[in-house]
């Protein structure tokens, strides 16, 4: 009986580790595929001589792309915490602390790295993106400074 439950156990942990991997190898190839349809979009645009003519091909380069970007960041995510979940296979409290170690580093890269301090840089914002000064104040709130 103690050999059965180790063994379901085990096939648990495998199953997990299986959809994991799956779940990444689809996000990762359906970011590839965006990309590709971004690159696609970029070839084909189309001239105009006024930038106004270009608005609505612009918005839907720009929605393609950061819907690439999204599903690339889940998939990477996604890969972090499998190696949060291999702990797993060791001893659960691994696999707990695992989980707490993937989250530290995903918070310090998504919200305290120098990359979002140069993304979110005031020179940047105010002449690409034109953002209101509380939306900038904002995206600024949680970097360090540089």
């Amino acid at each position: 009986m103690l050999l059965s439950g180790t063994w379901n156990r085990a096939v648990v942990k495998i199953i997990l580790m299986i959809g994991v991997f799956v779940y990444t190898f689809f996000k990762f190839t359906w970011s590839i595929r965006q990309y590709h349809f971004c690159t696609v979009l970029v070839g084909a645009a189309p001239f105009a001589k006024e930038p106004q003519e270009h608005e609505d091909y612009v918005d839907t380069m720009t929605k393609v792309a950061s819907h690439a970007a999204e599903d690339f960041n889940q998939g990477l995510r996604a890969f972090y915490f499998a190696l949060a979940a291999i702990a797993w296979f060791f001893h659960p409290w691994l696999s707990v602390i695992g989980s707490v170690a993937v989250l530290y580093v995903l918070h310090q890269r998504e919200f305290q790295s120098r990359t979002l301090h140069a993304l979110t840089g005031p020179s940047i914002v105010n002449r690409s993106l034109q953002l209101p000064a509380n939306t900038f104040r904002e995206l600024r709130m949680n970097t360090r400074t540089a």
